[in-house]
């Protein structure tokens, strides 16, 4: 059997077709995640593919074998023959062309920031780093146990200065089940680095560290973390929280008095995040831990939730935030063109946003 013959059957159009299902399941898996759901059919088509190809190639060179030894001349019917296959062949390839390059494409696209589950996974890999917590007792290892953990992997600047505040979370045997923390500081080559701190003891053993992001770095002497007031309180489900604020008294002396809010005022600071008042002693935070291309990620705190995702991996530009009471709230979040207005709506102070109508609706 000719090298030909054997091409123009191996890509024939079944096989084109289970081809073309091959790379559109795995775009799909690249683009929107599904492993239950796709791996196995991803998985199931490959080796149909290598069955075939090896079944195939076992019996033409059998084939081959067998007729190895004839030298019959060809007759004019299988010269015009032989030309039908060449045709038939470059069609063939054109098609495996023509599909490998599209996808191949499509792959390289949602391989950017933020367009797919591929996308978010790489710059996940590239912007975060997962520290294991060795020093996971609080009432052993204190909050400088979990700074060393950091140090350990990410060499911490010599002096930390905090966003907002942190919290360390944990039982009453000091095991630490949650810890939230935004630091921000200047190695001795100028460079100013964030680290974002996420821990929840029941998704993972390991901290979440987002580095880089956007921390509005003032560098207040109020807010170095060695002046910060730590204070411990009992949570309702019995667990305890250790919280370290700044001192009222540092801030005073460095910052001027600040704007008495009323309830339902918005503020958008100069990040693009948003700043709801429920009442004067109730904030929801809407923070911006990212931007790219116009659009951005965000983290949403309240005095005490926090949410490192509210959207759900989606991204864009937040236009608006309500809540009508400390529980119930939305968030209007538009993409960077401003032609795309979702609603995340919430009934549980923040802890968790789903996708709804607007408030209008």
């Amino acid at each position: 059997m000719k090298y030909k013959t054997y091409w123009v059957i191996l890509l024939n159009p079944i096989s084109l077709s289970v081809y073309y299902l091959w790379l559109r399941i795995l775009y799909r898996l690249l683009n929107y995640g599904g492993v239950r759901q796709r791996a196995p059919i991803l998985l199931a088509l490959s080796i149909a593919g290598i069955l075939w190809i090896s079944i195939w190639t076992i019996h033409c060179f059998s084939q081959r074998k067998q007729h190895v030894n004839n030298t019959d001349k060809a007759v004019p019917s299988e010269k015009r023959q032989s030309g039908w296959i060449r045709i038939i062949l470059m069609i063939e390839v054109v098609i495996v062309i023509g599909m490998t390059g599209l996808y191949c494409y499509q792959i390289v696209q949602i391989a950017q920031p933020f367009t797919g589950k591929l996308g978010n996974f790489i710059w996940e890999e590239q912007n975060s780093r997962k520290i294991p917590l060795i020093h996971n007792n609080f009432s052993k290892d204190g909050l400088d146990g979990i700074l060393s953990d950091l140090d350990d992997n990410l060499s911490l600047p010599e002096e930390l200065y905090v966003v907002n505040y942190v919290t360390v979370t944990y039982e009453k045997d000091g095991s630490i089940t949650g810890i939230y923390a935004f630091f921000y500081g200047t190695h001795e080559d100028g460079d100013t680095k964030t680290y974002l701190v996420d821990f929840d003891s029941s998704k993972s053993k390991k901290m979440t560290v987002w580095l880089d992001g956007n921390a509005n770095a003032t560098f207040q002497r109020a807010d170095k973390l060695e002046l910060m007031n730590m204070t411990i309180t009992q949570r309702e489900d019995g667990t305890y929280q250790a919280k370290w604020i700044h001192d009222e008294a540092l801030l005073k002396s460095e910052i001027a008095e600040p704007e008495n809010h009323k309830s339902g005022d918005l503020i958008t600071d100069e990040t693009g995040g948003l700043h709801f008042y429920l009442d004067a002693n109730t904030e929801y935070t809407l923070m911006v831990i990212d931007a790219a291309a116009g659009s951005r990620a965000y983290a949403f705190s309240s005095n005490s939730v926090y949410n490192d995702d509210p959207f759900n991996g989606s991204i864009g530009v937040a236009e608006d935030m309500y809540f009508g009471d400390a529980m119930h709230g939305w968030i209007i979040l538009n993409n960077a063109s401003g032609d795309n207005p979702r609603t995340y709506i919430t009934q549980d102070g923040g802890k968790t946003f789903t996708l709804g109508q607007s408030p209008a609706g």
